[in-house]
């Protein structure tokens, strides 16, 4: 946990505070009574697809997505969301060049791309993973 201390102004009047009275370390609460799960929890990344949902984001360069799938790598990541390719000639080409460069540096985080069950869909995702390697 983050340890900090500070002064607040409350009507006119300085007030000490610290981090132990401001932050309850959920962590700690009752941690004997919750035992480690049995199974594997894994964690799916969609930041190079739902990143670009914000009205205020613009499509990065390619190489800015690259570098984010390298950063992605070093994390305890399972699978990685690269993109919705069938909504723009843009995101198939950033999809299909993560795609290849998850193979050439093999990666080891699962793949996944966006569509729904229709062919205008599908279509691009199944010609990224012929084109893949």
């Amino acid at each position: 946990m983050i340890k900090f201390s500070t002064t607040k102004k409350v009507d006119n009047m300085e007030t000490y505070i610290d981090s132990e009275s401001e932050i309850y370390d959920w962590n700690t609460h009752n941690a004997s009574k919750f035992a480690k799960p049995s199974y594997a929890i894994q964690i799916h990344d969609e930041t190079l697809r739902d990143g670009l949902q914000s009205p205020s984001v613009s499509l990065p360069k390619i190489q800015d997505q690259l570098n984010i799938m390298a950063l992605v790598a070093s994390l305890p990541i399972d699978s990685l969301t690269i993109g919705f390719p069938c909504v723009s000639k843009d995101i198939y080409r950033m999809a299909l060049e993560s795609a290849k460069e998850v193979a050439r540096c093999h990666y080891s985080f699962n793949v996944g791309m966006t569509g729904r069950t229709v062919l205008s869909d599908i279509d691009p995702i199944i010609d990224i993973v012929n084109k893949r390697v």
